[in-house]
Parts: structure tokens; C-alpha cells; sequence
């Protein structure tokens, strides 16, 4: 009875020594790299660190991979005096904005201006 319980013990040991390995020794997922904390790049719908800004600020990232850069300063205000034919009106000093342009969805930081392929 004891080498029973003795060999069921040391297979648990072994069976949770592997998973633990298995978890520390693979890549992460890709949800896993877009939701660390740590992540080094911007997500979509932050901040990039290229583009000019007011004041000066340093923005430390640049966008993730797949995303792109659009203006957070374009938006659409056709019944401003300074508004382009399209009735586009683009600011100065408030940086880019990282964003999955092109994917079909308007999100809420893009426009008809800054993104004109998902927002029409």
C-alpha cells in the first residue's frame, strides 16, 4: 500500500513539474503579448512617440505590430470655416495615434479624415 501512494505522489510531482515547464519554457500567445503590461509598443488607440506634439512630450512607443500610424489631430468638422473640401480639419501639436486603419471598423478614435477606409 505504500509503494502505491509513494508512486502515485512522485507521478503527481512529475506531472506538475512538466506543466510548470511547459508554461515557463513557451512562447506567449499573441492575446498574451497584447495584454502585458510591460509591452513595449502602443496599442491601438494610443499614443505613438513620432508625430509632432504641444509641448514637446516624449512618447516612448511605437505601434504595435499591425497597427499604423493615423493623426489624432484630423477630425471631421464640416461647418468650421477652416475645414477642407472634404470638411476635414487638421490641427497642429497632438501627435498619432496607433490604429488598425484599414480593418473595415470605424473605431472611435478614427474618422473620416484620419481613416477614411473604415470611416465613410
Amino acid at each position: 500500500m505504500k509503494k502505491e501512494a509513494i508512486f502515485t505522489i512522485v507521478l503527481l510531482i512529475i506531472l506538475i513539474a512538466l506543466g510548470l515547464g511547459a508554461h515557463y519554457f513557451t512562447k506567449p500567445s499573441a492575446t498574451e503579448i497584447n495584454n502585458s503590461s510591460s509591452l513595449e509598443c502602443a496599442k491601438a488607440g494610443e499614443r505613438s512617440n513620432s508625430g509632432p506634439v504641444s509641448p514637446p512630450y516624449q512618447w516612448q512607443k511605437q505601434c504595435c505590430s499591425g497597427l499604423v500610424e493615423i493623426s489624432n489631430c484630423a477630425s471631421y468638422e464640416s461647418n468650421r470655416s477652416d475645414a477642407d473640401s472634404q470638411g476635414c480639419v487638421y490641427r497642429v501639436g497632438c501627435g498619432n495615434i496607433c490604429s488598425a486603419c484599414g480593418n473595415n471598423i470605424c473605431e472611435s478614435w478614427e474618422n473620416k479624415c484620419n481613416c477614411p477606409s473604415d470611416c465613410k
